[in-house]
């Protein structure tokens, strides 16, 4: 988004200046979308979006037209963060369907209209019978022995009506679900509907029940958690349990909803969409579940029952209409879900961002079915456990998890993960989406393990709500680190970590860790970096070469690099072997590191910049951090990454350099500047070998690391002395860089 509230470019048309940068963004959008359509297989993998012209100014327009509309003020918000200009606009000029409930009290953040409070809760009855002269009618339930006996064989209980009339309702047959085809409600408690075994449900609403349920079922048997789901402790964990397999095994899934149940099957295509897409059955937490499990989804519409797919606008209307594509795509989502149930957390996840429950101890209850974790395993935990149990039970998450905002845990290893992931309970509504695509993070016993760029550095004490700035030499970058906490409390930190490498110019989500122990050499060469969850924060490369009042970073890279296709290979001579023979007096715990650049390299692992000043960036180089791009080695020490290298001669092979005048500064720079590290670097080169300073500065180099060189060999020149290194390179083990 814009960061302004006006558009200069615009100023000259005055009040009609955001009506015609909204104009501009709808043609925009049309066209982006029949260009997505001709070329679809060409299109990018992010769409360009329009949304960055609703300024602030024009959101407020939006809220108070909405809000005079009775819109609520959460599905406002839920408009203007994740649907295009056209939707908004289509959504702003339209009311909201009628069902009777009152969001004068609901908040950006949530939603409270369908929330229940159970112990003042009182079922409803119908219309009809609220209109007569009496107080309301009986209430009709089920034998609450035989529902019992049936959930304690592991049975699903289904109810049949013998008479659907609401003057001479017949008895509540209890049956076996396995005997028979049965539908499965699917209802919001705020309606009136919400019920258990033992108090049964109005004689009025089973009438209508019956009737309803008739029409896709001729059978006449249904379950619903009013009637089928006891109060008693023991069985009602049982019917829980059970409630993943209900919906599997249902032939159909009954959505009632008031809000619906008040539109016409017939209306427009785009108002059907909007109209379940804001209904109360949309944004609770247990129909998600529901929804994905079904077979098959009914809508209950006040003159049919209207199949989720048929609501998916045709393909005309999705190409001429962008704002129906936007908002079908939840119901995309929903189809997608129930098509292929296989779902990962990223997935479920996304679908919860605008959901909401009136228990939020529920949560893991209704995801863990759909998650393939057994509900058993949760359901006899205290609910603050729960959510960390899931991940345990899950293993493997996506590790962009730990950027999700919202309330975290304070369990020690796990301070990084979500309390929840529904945004009206603290959850991720202002973070990242999780990836769908691929679980890289594994939880262990104690915590998250998984692969992240690092920006480590000296321990530092912050405020929560301070933006700093920090200064790596090597590349001579700038960041500033901004908080995102309102707090004025102190943290410590030494790292940042972000999931992928920072592009210059760029910004990025990012949280604060303190490393908690030493690094553990791992065998494949890289490092496992224990440390704790402090904040997220977000950082940004300044695209400043400032180093003043910056914190200096000791290095960035991958903690747990992973080799990348054709990368760079560092090769390391063995301490006995070739040059202990020739040079006996190299000390033990110095080294030769022989790069080749000979080969392909990965484009993001390469410098853009020019090879002699990257050479000329290694005169302050305080750590083994500089082969290709900086940001994404982290140090080739053998032992602590985070501690002084040691003693080692780098030697680069390339044939770039067309001067020897910079390599000559570069090198005598280098040998300069070994104090307290010593290292040195060497780039042998076709033009170097021409020059005389090339031995020279070799062997002023091999010197410092007590290497004899044999008197013959001062007549010949590096290119030699190299040749020799590279022909012993059978004797040589790969270090992963």
């Amino acid at each position: 988004m814009f960061l302004t509230s006006r558009f200069a470019i615009f100023d000259s048309l005055g009040d009609d200046q955001q009506p015609m940068v909204i104009f501009i963004a709808l043609v925009g959008e049309a066209l982006t979308n029949a260009m997505n359509t001709v070329h679809c297989d060409s299109r990018p993998p992010t769409p360009l979006s329009w949304s960055m012209v609703l300024v602030e100014d024009y959101r407020h327009k939006v809220r108070e037209s909405m809000l005079q509309c009775n819109w609520c003020p959460f599905t406002i918000e839920y408009f203007l963060n994740t649907k295009s200009v056209s939707c908004v606009k289509y959504v702003s000029e339209h009311s909201p369907p009628s069902d009777g409930k009152d969001h004068a009290t609901c908040q950006r953040i949530k939603c409270v209209a369908n929330r229940v409070d159970e112990s003042t809760y009182t079922q409803q009855h119908t219309r009809s019978c609220k209109e007569s002269a009496s107080k309301g009618c009986k209430f009709g339930k089920p034998a609450l022995g035989q529902v019992e006996n049936l959930i304690s064989r592991n049975q699903v209980p289904v109810i049949r009506i013998a008479s659907r009339s609401e003057d001479a309702l017949g008895g509540l047959e209890v049956l076996k679900s396995s005997d028979l085809a049965y539908v499965a409600i699917s209802h919001v408690w705020a309606d009136g509907l919400g019920s258990n075994t033992e108090t049964g449900l109005p004689t009025c609403q089973l009438a209508r029940l019956a009737a309803m349920v008739f029409k896709s079922n001729p059978e006449g048997a249904f379950w619903i958690d009013s009637l089928c789901i006891p109060q008693a402790r023991e069985h009602r964990k049982k019917a829980i349990r059970m409630m993943a397999r209900t919906y599997k095994e249902a032939n159909a899934v009954l959505v009632l909803d008031s809000g619906l149940q008040r539109c016409l099957s017939s209306d427009p295509e785009a108002s059907r969409l909007l109209y379940v897409l804001t209904s109360g059955w949309m944004g609770r937490l247990w129909t998600l579940q529901e929804a994905v499990l079904a077979e098959k989804v009914l809508f209950c519409f006040a003159d049919a029952l209207v199949p989720l797919r048929d609501l998916i606008p045709n393909r005309e209307n999705l190409e001429l209409y962008p704002y129906m594509g936007d908002m079908a795509a939840e119901i995309f989502r929903l189809i997608k879900q129930s098509q292929y149930k296989d779902l990962k957390i990223g997935d479920v996840s996304r679908s919860l961002r605008w959901r909401d429950t009136s228990r939020a101890s529920d949560e893991t209850l209704a995801i863990a079915s759909l998650l393939g974790v057994d509900l058993g395993i949760v359901l006899e935990l205290p609910a603050q456990d729960r959510m960390i149990r899931l991940f345990k039970e899950l293993r493997e998450v996506p590790r962009n998890i730990v950027f999700l905002g919202g309330d975290k845990t304070d369990v020690p290893g796990y301070r990084w993960a979500p309390k929840s992931f529904m945004g009206a309970h603290g959850g991720s509504l202002g973070g990242r989406d999780l990836s769908t695509y691929e679980n890289d993070g594994v939880c262990t016993p104690s915590g998250l393990e998984a692969t992240y760029m690092s920006f480590y550095f000296r321990k530092q004490t912050l405020q929560a709500r301070s933006s700093w700035k920090l200064w790596h030499t090597e590349t001579r970058r700038s960041f500033e680190v901004r908080g995102l906490s309102d707090s004025e409390e102190e943290y410590e930190c030494d790292m940042l970590l972000t999931n992928e490498p920072l592009p210059k110019g760029s910004a990025s989500p990012c949280i604060s860790v303190l490393r908690t122990a030493n690094p553990k050499k791992l065998e494949d060469g890289s490092f496992m970096v224990p440390c704790q969850y402090k904040q997220r924060v977000v950082l940004v490369d300044l695209l400043k070469d400032n180093s003043e009042e910056a914190v200096p970073l000791h290095g960035m890279g991958r903690l747990k690099p992973r080799q990348p296709p054709n990368c760079p290979t560092a090769l390391t001579l063995q301490t006995s072997t070739c040059l202990e023979r020739k040079y006996q007096h190299r000390p033990p715990n110095a080294r030769i590191l022989f790069f080749h650049s000979k080969m392909d390299w990965e484009k993001e692992w390469w410098d853009s910049e020019d090879n002699e000043d990257r050479l000329q960036r290694l005169t302050t180089c305080r750590r083994l951090c500089f082969i290709c791009n900086l940001a994404n080695l982290l140090d080739i020490a053998d032992s602590d990454p985070f501690k002084t290298p040691i003693p080692t001669l780098v030697v680069l092979d390339g044939t770039t350099s067309k001067s020897s005048d910079v390599p000559r500064r570069a090198l005598r720079a280098c040998l300069s500047s070994m104090k307290p590290v010593k290292y040195a670097v060497m780039w042998r080169s076709m033009y170097v070998r021409t020059s005389s300073v090339s031995v020279d500065v070799v062997y002023s180099i091999m010197t410092i690391f007590g290497i004899r060189i044999d008197p013959y060999r001062k007549d010949r020149e590096p290119q030699f002395v190299f040749d020799d290194l590279a022909r012993k390179t059978a004797a040589l083990k790969r270090v992963n860089v």
